[in-house]
């Protein structure tokens, strides 16, 4: 997932992304960054953050960041269609 956070740009990388994705990531935000109308500079920081390990300038954008939401979801799915 990639969010655009005007002065840079994070790239959050989940536990089930696989490893193409990974790879291919900072090719999509030079991409993103080359073709936005606003004329972004390609020098805008990336910054790549791992599930589990969001800093707060990543989480609070979010307003309410529940850390536990990812381990909840999982349970109540595994419970519920497994």
């Amino acid at each position: 997932m990639v969010l655009d956070a005007g002065a840079v740009v994070f790239i959050w990388i989940g536990h089930g992304a696989n490893k193409e994705e990974r790879l291919s990531v900072g090719q999509l935000v030079h991409e993103y960054l080359s073709s936005d109308p606003r004329g972004r500079d390609l020098d805008t920081p990336l910054v790549q953050i791992q599930q589990g390990y969001e800093p707060p300038n990543f989480t609070g954008f979010f307003g309410i960041w529940d850390p536990q939401l990812w381990q909840v979801c999982v349970k109540l799915f595994l419970e519920n269609y497994i």
